[in-house]
C-alpha cells in the first residue's frame, strides 16, 4: 500500500456528493491514481498538482555528481548528472505529467497545475479553473 493509504481515504469521505480537493505532486505509481478516482467517482474532485520549477527547467551545464535528497521517504541517492541524464529526467517528467492528466480527464476532473506555490497562487488557480 501507499504510504499514507490513499485508496482508505473514501472510508473518511461523507456519503453525499462532495466537493473534494487533491493536493499533491501525484508522483506515485498510475494504478494507484486510477484506483483512489474511481473510489472517489461519486465526488466532484479538483486536483492540484504540485510542481517545483526545477523540474522543468534543470540549470544548463549542469554536470558531476549530486546528492538528491527525498523529503517524503527521507533517503539519499546520488546522481550523476550529464546533458543525457536531464533530457532523461525532463522526458520522464513530461510522460508523467501527461499520465497524471490522462487519469484525471478519464474521471471527469481537470487538473490545475500550479509551478509556484504561495497562497496567492493556490487561491488565483481555484479561482481560475484548470491549466
Amino acid at each position: 500500500g501507499d504510504r499514507w493509504n490513499l485508496e482508505g481515504i473514501r472510508d473518511e469521505l461523507p456519503e453525499k456528493k462532495s466537493l473534494i480537493v487533491l493536493v499533491s505532486d501525484f508522483y506515485f505509481e498510475p494504478n494507484v491514481l486510477r484506483n483512489l478516482l474511481d473510489s472517489l467517482r461519486r465526488h466532484t474532485i479538483l486536483p492540484v498538482v504540485l510542481r517545483q520549477p526545477l523540474e522543468k527547467n534543470w540549470p544548463s551545464g549542469l554536470f558531476g555528481a549530486l546528492r538528491l535528497r527525498d523529503p517524503e521517504r527521507g533517503g539519499q541517492k546520488m546522481v550523476l548528472f550529464s546533458p543525457a541524464t536531464i533530457g532523461k529526467f525532463n522526458k520522464k517528467a513530461m510522460e508523467n505529467q501527461k499520465e497524471i492528466r490522462r487519469n484525471f480527464l478519464s474521471h471527469s476532473a481537470v487538473p490545475v497545475l500550479l509551478d509556484e506555490v504561495t497562497p496567492k497562487t493556490f487561491l488565483d488557480a481555484l479561482e481560475n479553473g484548470a491549466e
